[in-house]
């Protein structure tokens, strides 16, 4: 009995580890992925950045005017 639950403690221990293991190596991927995408489309970033500075201010503009109603 003692025997059967240290053997399912050890194989849920390995799988435990191969499953850390795996979401590493996913992590990883989707890292180099995503990094490669963002060099490639540099230049679409940077449009989307400069699209999207004007509706950033209007609303850090609409929040400071709600924080002085207060």
């Amino acid at each position: 009995m003692a025997e059967e639950a240290k053997q399912q403690g050890k194989s849920e221990g390995v799988s435990k580890v191969l499953r850390t293991m795996l979401m590493i190596v996913v992590g990883i991927a989707f890292l180099a992925l995503g990094g490669y995408f963002l060099y490639r489309g540099w230049g679409y970033v940077i449009a989307l950045v400069k699209g999207t500075i004007g509706l950033f201010c209007i609303l850090v503009g609409v929040i400071f005017l709600a924080m002085a109603k207060d």
